[in-house]
């Protein structure tokens, strides 16, 4: 993979590369992570603005931070079971 500093090639290598084939994790893994990452990056886009397919790299210092407003979020809107 060539070097981007968008983090899409990264997330999709990870998915496609990493956990498939290097990890090998079974394919209901595989979508929970997903939705994972994708409650996160709407959440990501809903706090900056910025749409998953453009959030960079650089842009690390805010996403180090973002699990502390997100975490609670997620305790909002998870279903009781």
């Amino acid at each position: 993979m060539m070097y981007s500093d968008l983090m899409a090639p990264h997330l999709q290598a990870f998915f496609a590369d990493y956990l498939t084939q290097q990890r090998r994790l079974s394919p209901q893994t595989i979508a929970s992570c997903r939705d994972t990452f994708r409650l996160l990056l709407t959440f990501l886009r809903d706090q900056t603005g910025v749409e998953p397919s453009a959030l960079r790299i650089a842009d690390r210092p805010f996403l180090h931070k973002a699990p502390k407003r997100y975490i609670p979020r997620c305790e909002e809107i998870r279903p009781t079971v």
